[in-house]
């Protein structure tokens, strides 16, 4: 049985709902699995096909499936999984993720965790006049922050047209820890020390979490394991997973967003990892089983846990905590 350490009955009731409501995770696990507002995400399969009809994809339809694949995973939604690899690789792959945040920080914007991957149409023309002035070489008329190359992110690094992120001697001005977001904050927190010593200090087993509240979880700064989801504006998101068992929620434990799927094995474009996910066969956006949307990459020990053998696992329940 799980422990219950969140509120105590014996103070009055309207203490005890404030209590909870100030200081607590709201608890899901028991509820009816069909009492939850699943969000839909992906792209219509009858939108996706029409896309590709006439076999070109024109820059509104490219537009419409980056941005779609840009788009945060919902805060409750149900989804299946597919094989990440072993454990070991997705926190090899956090760690990398966390070398390159350092790098940006002295750079002076950290784009990873930021959450602004993707169109920002809202900047065109300041973003024409931050590049005709400053880095002339670069195209000023796009708007696609997707890499650190990308004209936006020299925008967002300078500190826009007035360039307040530089120092007077024209260098990057670093990104103190205090101002990175919580996203970022939780991946530099746990991965300061060596891949074992993290593993041993930040994850912990099924059985383990599983036998915690929501709460107690949550508060032990502890996870199941890495894994990848569906963008990489999820990157460093954490999200409470469940299971429907005779129709009640039962709590696992929580996930850290350490990876996500490669752009194009989302859209079905450009070079997808395989031709199973291009655009003719069954990219990401489109990808279901048994109705279910695909939204993880597991490693090992959690995909065969929800059913994965060399498939989709069955039915996961995701909620993020903090959104």
């Amino acid at each position: 049985m799980k422990s219950k350490t969140l509120c105590f009955l014996l103070i009055t009731s309207l203490f005890t709902q404030s209590f909870c409501r100030i200081n607590s995770f709201p608890l899901y696990e028991g509820n009816e699995c069909s009492s939850l507002t699943y969000e839909n995400f992906g792209v219509p399969k009858e939108k996706y096909l029409d896309i590709f009809s006439d076999g070109k994809v024109s820059d509104n339809e490219r537009e419409y499936l980056y941005s779609n694949y840009y788009t945060e995973s919902p805060k409750i939604f149900k989804s299946h999984a597919t094989w990440y690899g072993g454990e070991q690789e997705s926190i090899g792959e956090l760690l990398q993720y966390s070398l390159w945040i350092k790098q940006q920080m002295d750079r002076g914007w950290v784009l990873i965790g930021s959450g602004k991957y993707g169109y920002h149409p809202e900047l065109k023309e300041e973003l024409d006049t931050f590049i005709k002035n400053n880095y002339w070489y670069k195209d000023s008329k796009d708007i696609l922050l997707s890499k650190q190359k990308s004209p936006l992110y020299f925008y967002f690094a300078d500190g826009g047209n007035k360039r307040v992120n530089r120092d007077f001697q024209n260098q990057p001005i670093p990104v103190k820890y205090d101002s990175l977001n919580d996203r970022q904050k939780r991946v530099l927190d746990i991965t300061v020390t060596q891949a074992y010593k993290m593993k041993k200090s930040f994850f912990v087993s099924i059985s383990e979490q599983s036998n915690l509240t929501e709460q107690e979880a949550l508060n032990s700064g502890k996870y199941l394991a890495v894994v990848s989801s569906k963008t990489i504006n999820d990157f460093g998101r954490r999200f409470m997973i469940y299971k429907c068992v005779s129709g009640k929620l039962d709590f696992i434990g929580i996930v850290l967003v350490g990876g996500e799927a490669k752009r194009d094995d989302w859209t079905g474009m450009g070079s997808p990892t395989n031709i199973g996910f291009s655009y003719n066969h069954a990219p990401l956006s489109i990808r279901e089983n048994n109705e279910i949307h695909w939204g993880f990459d597991f490693p090992t020990e959690l995909y065969n846990y929800f059913g994965g053998t060399t498939g989709a696992t069955g039915e996961i329940i995701a909620i993020d905590p903090d959104k």
